[in-house]
């Protein structure tokens, strides 16, 4: 049975695979699915306070594997949290994707 996901992955482009979008910022980056993916991970770098990983997973064993978890310690400041949520936030709302 295939993988579910939430929010659901775009449609495959023929002979190309699925789009994946990419975040570059001090050296490091962050791949996305969909502006669907981007606006969450906006939602939750502009929070005040960052979740625990398990808060967003559901699952206490998952949270190390959770993207919050692995996410780098110099993209946790405040003043960084806000500008990438910024950034992904407009990112997700552009009308051209390919």
């Amino acid at each position: 049975m295939p993988a579910v996901y939430d929010p659901p992955l775009p449609p495959q482009e023929m002979g190309k695979g699925y789009p994946v979008w990419t975040l570059s910022h001090q050296g490091r980056e962050l791949y996305f699915a969909s502006p669907l993916e981007m606006a969450h991970v906006a939602e939750v770098m502009g929070s005040p306070l960052l979740p625990r990983p398990w808060q967003l997973s559901g699952e206490a064993g998952y949270a190390t594997g959770h993207w919050l978890a692995r996410l780098h310690k110099s993209w946790k400041a405040t003043g960084t949290r806000e500008k990438l949520a910024r950034i992904l936030s407009e990112a997700s709302k552009a009308q051209t994707w390919r």
